[in-house]
């Protein structure tokens, strides 16, 4: 269909039934980051969502 896109995700971890996923759309530091709210709770977020070559400006 036009304007519809798939995505395949492949887990490194046998997924509990149930189990809540999360995902890392890894939005840019020069984007508009603080719209992108994270609220995964890890203790590694850094808070939003961004890219993992970014973060460290947030840590």
């Amino acid at each position: 269909d036009e304007g519809k896109s798939e995505m395949w995700i492949t887990a490194i971890r046998n997924i509990k039934k149930n189990e809540e996923l999360s995902y890392d759309y890894g939005f840019s530091f020069d984007c508009n980051y603080k719209d992108h709210i994270c609220n995964c709770g890890s203790k590694n977020c850094v808070g939003f969502i961004i890219r993992e070559g970014s973060r460290w400006r947030l840590k």
